[in-house]
């Protein structure tokens, strides 16, 4: 996500500013993390090289074991959090209205082999556009003019009734 993209949806340079400083902070939060366990997981290798008792390689290689769980699960949630961001970007481009009901009905989606991109994900928004049409904005001049149209009166085409018959 760049400032021109967001300045194409319309948001204004405070906004821009805010949008982009939560996000590095979101990402810089879960990269500090995740270099920190994985200093952490060398610093404990070293220590388990250099280990004597059977004890201490024992709880060393747990310590490790530990570590590397940890920098998993944390490059999980960076990879999650590129998804959404993407996923956002793309659906909020295309106009959804719901991002939420939006994101449900686009269904898992993976990253690419370089981390930074969804395969086919503008196809895959555009189909969802096709099955869900009123969860989208649209921008076409023809489809607002039919907005123009008088209320339909629900009782259009009934009589009315004498309420007293029979007088």
């Amino acid at each position: 996500m760049n400032r021109e993209q967001l300045r194409v949806l319309g948001l204004n340079e405070e906004q821009i500013d805010a949008v982009m400083a939560d996000h590095g902070r979101s990402v810089q939060s879960v990269q500090t993390r995740l270099t920190a366990a994985e200093n952490r997981a060398t610093e404990l290798e070293t220590q388990l090289e250099n280990a004597t008792n059977n004890d201490e390689i024992q709880t060393l290689t747990q310590r490790a074991e530990q570590a590397e769980t940890q920098a998993t699960e944390l490059q999980g949630q960076l990879n999650q959090i590129t998804i959404d961001n993407l996923v956002n970007e793309a659906l909020t481009t295309a106009g959804a209205t719901d991002l939420e009901y939006a994101r449900f009905k686009l269904g898992e989606v993976e990253l690419s082999e370089d981390g930074k991109s969804i395969a086919d994900l503008e196809n895959k928004v555009k189909d969802l556009q096709t099955q869900i049409p009123t969860y989208f904005q649209t921008t076409d001049p023809k489809e607002s003019e039919g907005d123009n149209k008088p209320p339909v009166d629900p009782l259009d085409g009934f009589k009315q009734v004498n309420p007293a018959p029979g007088e």
